[in-house]
């Protein structure tokens, strides 16, 4: 603002001189060059009064211009500020354009979508719209038969509690002189009011049960009762009552095949166990036989012994051989063998010839 101020005031004295040089000169003309009339001289003074107002109201207007012009340093560090804050919001709308311009690709995706979308919406709400016209109708058609029924139930429930009533006793009665039900156990009877239950009747011919029929009292069957597809209880009565009698015949004579048997089974009972005894003795007779060996004295030797031992169903043998040579030609030998438990043994000896 001062480099402004100097420059004005420079101008304007530069223009004072430049007038006050004019004059000079003039004046200097006047003196030299007598033939120039006073009155052009005059009006060039007026030009240059008027040119020197000109200048100085030019000047006030500069002046006032650079003073509107002066910035202060207070605000040339707020827009420095600004301007860095700027850089950063100009940086961030980069960054939110093109994240923009990725949601306006997805928008674009999601809009067209849509608009298939809508065009299955159309479509689903005419179907709806039809359906809906259809219900109305079916709705009418109910309310018509709602009413209709109305009028059936109340006629119904006036019958019915005519017929089917619950007494204060939890009794159920059907009917003016029909059954009564006892609705208070768990239980439940079925009874009369005169005392007396009839299962079917003149036009009846068949009544089924098809659950567990408990009577307390007697059945009296003025015909045969079928049960299942069996025949008449009467007639297997009697069929039962013969093969009664016959069974009582053979069961008496199956008695003494029994004692019979009996007797006979005790006699094989005795005969086996003896024979147990027998088998099982034979097993260790047989390993004790098994563990005797035939010792030969061989040529050169005098004396040989053998101890063996043998296992046959369950049973061991243990035994023990000897042989001696008596001469060249004739050897003797001998063996004993036994049980585990030595509660049974076998004894054998011989002589051998040889030539």
């Amino acid at each position: 603002m001062n480099n402004h101020k100097l420059t004005v005031h420079t101008s304007l004295a530069a223009i004072l001189l430049l007038s006050a040089g004019q004059l000079q000169a003039q004046a200097t003309a006047y003196d030299l060059t007598q033939d120039l009339s006073i009155g052009s001289q005059a009006i060039a003074i007026n030009n240059n009064n008027s040119s020197i107002l000109t200048n100085s109201s030019g000047i006030a207007t500069n002046s006032s211009d650079i003073a509107a012009l002066s910035i202060s340093s207070s605000d040339i560090a707020n827009n420095s500020s600004a301007i860095v804050s700027n850089d950063s919001d100009i940086a961030a709308n980069s960054s939110n354009i093109a994240s923009n311009d990725s949601d306006i690709a997805s928008n674009d995706s999601d809009i067209a979508a849509n608009s298939s979308q809508i065009v299955s919406n159309d479509s689903d709400i005419a179907a709806n719209s039809s359906n809906i016209a259809s219900n109305d109708s079916d709705i009418a058609t109910n309310s018509s038969n709602i009413v209709t029924n109305s009028s059936d139930i109340a006629r119904e429930v006036s019958d019915r509690n005519a017929l089917i009533r619950r007494e204060e006793d939890d009794f159920i009665h059907i009917g003016k002189n029909s059954f009564v039900l006892d609705d208070s156990v768990g239980a439940h009877r079925l009874t009369t009011d005169d005392g007396t239950l009839i299962l079917g009747g003149p036009s009846v011919t068949t009544v089924d049960v098809d659950a567990d029929l408990n009577v307390a009292g007697d059945i009296f069957a003025s015909g045969d009762i079928f049960i299942g597809s069996n025949l008449g209880v009467q007639s297997q009565l009697d069929t039962n009552a013969g093969a009664i009698a016959n069974n009582a015949v053979a069961i008496a004579n199956n008695a003494g095949a029994i004692a019979n048997n009996a007797g006979a089974i005790a006699n094989n009972s005795n005969r086996i166990e003896s024979n147990k005894k027998d088998i099982e003795q034979n097993t260790r007779g047989i390993a004790m036989v098994a563990a005797l060996q035939h010792t030969t004295v061989l040529p050169g030797m005098n004396n040989a012994f053998d101890l063996s031992a043998a296992h046959f169903e369950g049973e061991t043998g243990l035994a023990l051989n000897y042989a001696r040579r008596i001469n060249e030609n004739v050897q003797v030998n001998f063996g004993a063998a036994s049980t585990t438990d030595f509660d049974e043994s076998v004894i054998k000896a011989g002589i051998g010839v040889q030539w």
